[in-house]
């Protein structure tokens, strides 16, 4: 990686870091999860994996003893089947709310 793509990098995880602990600091990271939870249940898609991820289970009894297996089998699935206006709803919040974060 060249010099300025490793220092892009290094900023971007600065940042990163940056936000998640001001997110943890004024409680909007919890606030947070609990309003992606509950949006991801109001559009039916957290009763969908579910449904998709016992169905797996199932078929493949490996899975069982390897969540991560599980997990990274069920991925693209999950982003493919997550509601676009719920897409934008959600990452209009989290914008919102890291937007609030770095004015402090």
């Amino acid at each position: 990686m060249s010099e300025t793509g490793q220092s892009s990098n290094n900023q971007f995880t600065q940042i990163k870091r940056n936000v998640e602990v001001r997110l943890l600091e004024s409680g909007d990271k919890y606030k947070l999860k609990h309003v992606v939870k509950a949006k991801l249940q109001e559009c039916g898609w957290w009763e969908e994996m579910t449904t998709i991820a016992r169905e797996k289970v199932r078929s493949e009894g490996d899975i069982q003893t390897n969540p991560q297996l599980l997990t990274d089998q069920l991925l693209n699935t999950s982003l493919e089947n997550l509601p676009d206006n719920a897409k934008v709803e959600l990452l209009e919040k989290i914008r919102d709310c890291i937007a609030t974060n770095l004015n402090k």
